[in-house]
């Protein structure tokens, strides 16, 4: 709590416009009291809450901050429902829980955000532009309005996805410049200045302490994500380089074998290089590449909420789950194994060998419905 009101203090002061010296003497305290607070090297005295609560014409509950603190709660549920019927692909009825939130917050920047991400997974599965509208509308108000900068460059990354999947290439690189050099991040800089065990901030949804130690790790982790996402649309650089190279990649950084949310991306690249092999009538390559398919999914859908990694780069380093992945992966590769549908004509070649009927087994014995032959 004593965080919370040398926070609001400084919050308040700085809304009114008044200076340290005006809150003492209003206060009959000294100047240096008023900074230790706002320091939060020391508390005022109780008494002494009603008085500056009026002077900042508020009440006391929210001097302290117990207004903030139960709306972040209310919030966490919301995240917690959404996350939860994303979980279990129902990503409409996700959205409706944000909206649902943003009727109670109208003009809270975090649960437009929220908002706006979900309708773009929403597009993505419907390809309703509507969803793309409101989407845009609601990052636009978040970066005419917002002096937050993370939830500005998340406003700036979704108007660049968001109007280049409408095909307006001169806006989505208007957005796109507004974005800084990866060497000026923050992720970057952050890693530059802190020391090992200097905590840089506490994980509102977990109550984690992240420090530098931790910072630096997760940074590795997500660098090596945006080189993926970097080299999905290099076009200039063969498909099987990208996805070996990725592979790689993950296999040094988790050298223990154990992945954790990577293992889904492994999965995908794994299945890429399989099509790739199939194509060119390779079998050795195209079983390893199925096979390791079967294990990334299988280890993705059994990820505890909380990770520890144990590998010499990522060691000690945690990561959360909010909840339990559902076993949705495996019926996603069942269908791209099985289902004329999903273009699994490449694989023709291999169905009666009995290794790839073995995949197969594997998969369903994941997936709650088995996929009709």
């Amino acid at each position: 709590m004593d965080i919370i009101i040398s926070q609001r203090l400084k919050e308040l002061r700085a809304e009114k416009g008044s200076t340290q010296e005006e809150l003492a003497g209003f206060l009959s305290v000294s100047t240096q009291a008023v900074s230790k607070w706002e320091r939060n090297e020391s508390l005022p005295d109780i008494t002494l809450l009603p008085r500056i609560a009026a002077y900042y014409n508020v009440t006391v509950d929210d001097l302290l901050g117990v207004g903030e603190i139960r709306k972040q709660e209310r919030i966490k549920e919301y995240r917690t429902r959404a996350i939860r019927l994303n979980g279990c692909d129902r990503v409409s009825e996700a959205v409706q829980v944000w909206r649902e939130a943003l009727a109670e917050f109208p003009e809270d920047f975090e649960v437009m955000s929220e908002l706006a991400r979900y309708l773009f997974e929403e597009f993505k599965r419907t390809k309703q532009t509507d969803n793309l509208n409101e989407a845009t509308r609601l990052c636009e108000k978040i970066l005419a309005k917002s002096t937050d900068q993370e939830m500005r460059n998340f406003a700036i990354e979704h108007l660049t996805v968001i109007y280049g999947a409408l095909g307006n290439h001169e806006k989505a690189m208007e957005y796109a410049n507004m974005g800084g050099y990866i060497y000026h991040s923050r992720d970057v800089l952050v890693s530059k200045a802190a020391d090992d065990d200097e905590v840089i901030y506490t994980n509102d949804f977990t109550g984690d302490k992240i420090t530098g130690d931790r910072w630096r790790k997760a940074t590795m982790l997500e660098l090596v994500e945006i080189i993926g996402q970097v080299l999905d649309r290099t076009n200039t650089v063969d498909r099987l380089i990208r996805y070996e190279f990725m592979l790689s990649l993950y296999k040094i950084l988790y050298s223990d074998g154990f992945y954790g949310q990577a293992a889904r991306s492994a999965a995908r690249c794994h299945y890429c290089c399989a099509r790739i092999y199939a194509e060119h009538n390779d079998e050795q390559k195209t079983q390893e590449h199925l096979q390791s398919i079967v294990r990334f999914v299988k280890q993705y859908e059994a990820l505890p909420q909380e990770l520890t990694f144990t590998s010499p780069i990522l060691n000690g380093l945690k990561r959360y789950h909010d909840i339990a992945p559902s076993d949705k992966w495996s019926a996603y590769y069942l269908k791209r194994l099985t289902d004329e549908r999903y273009d699994c004509g490449v694989f023709d070649k291999f169905r009666k060998e009995e290794w790839f009927k073995e995949i197969v087994k594997r998969l369903e014995s994941s997936c709650d419905t088995k996929i009709k032959k």
